[in-house]
């Protein structure tokens, strides 16, 4: 499974791809020593939890390569991504802030974790699921459906939005008790493009803060935020 190569592996495949050991950094900080060799590939291991680890690990991997570009460049990055984020603070400050649900994964029920919960906070929702950080876990359709969410995210890990849209629908057709939850009834089910904008720790988890805003708020912020910053084709 290529998501989720694990650290070991990718150090052997290192070592094997230009003949001897790859020098090793636990999150950019040399802490777990390293091996001399005149081929060893420096290997940066970022596994971010939370939203804030996420934009640390843009520091780390600039900071790897060195160079003044690609350092000012994620100087950019993280700073622009850091507006975006208050813009969507500021464009939901107010206004009501339902109970909202994320599901990573739908059979069996998987939470939406590590910085997911960061998102919905940002988005102004209350998200009862999981804490900043956690790992997503399966929950069993009683334990989902005793959360009376006001409104429910399904954003499959890895999947397109057509993929997810059809798999939400399938949940419909499928599962008795999917129809008779309230979000279901007051038509506040949103599919997501899980792959583009809610599994991958990357810039675009900002499109996708702003994406869950739009959702849950409704077309006043869904305009105020903008095309660019909450693509309706996610």
């Amino acid at each position: 499974d290529v998501c989720a190569v694990s650290y070991p592996v990718v150090l052997d495949t290192c070592a094997k791809l230009v003949g001897g050991p790859a020098r090793v950094e636990e999150d950019g900080d040399g802490s777990s020593g390293s091996f001399e060799s005149k081929l060893c590939p420096q290997v940066v291991s970022m596994e971010p939890e939370n939203l804030k680890d996420v934009l640390k690990t843009f520091h780390i991997a600039a900071k790897a390569i060195g160079t003044p570009e690609v350092i000012e460049q994620c100087m950019k990055v993280t700073s622009d991504i850091e507006a975006g984020l208050d813009q969507i603070r500021n464009a939901t400050r107010g206004r009501p802030t339902p109970r909202v649900g994320f599901l990573e994964w739908h059979g069996p029920l998987f939470t939406g974790g590590h910085w997911i919960p960061d998102m919905l906070q940002i988005a102004n929702t209350i998200y009862p699921m999981a804490a900043s950080g956690d790992r997503s876990k399966a929950i069993t359709d009683e334990e989902f459906i005793d959360l009376d969410l006001d409104c429910i995210l399904v954003g499959p890990c890895g999947f397109s939005l057509d993929r997810a849209l059809r798999d939400t629908i399938a949940m419909w057709k499928t599962k008795p008790w999917w129809r008779e939850l309230r979000a279901v009834k007051e038509g506040r089910v949103f599919a997501l493009d899980g792959n583009s904008y809610y599994a991958r720790p990357g810039p675009r988890l900002l499109q996708g803060t702003a994406i869950m805003a739009a959702c849950v708020h409704g077309e006043e912020v869904a305009k105020e935020l903008g095309e660019t910053l909450a693509p309706s084709s996610g």
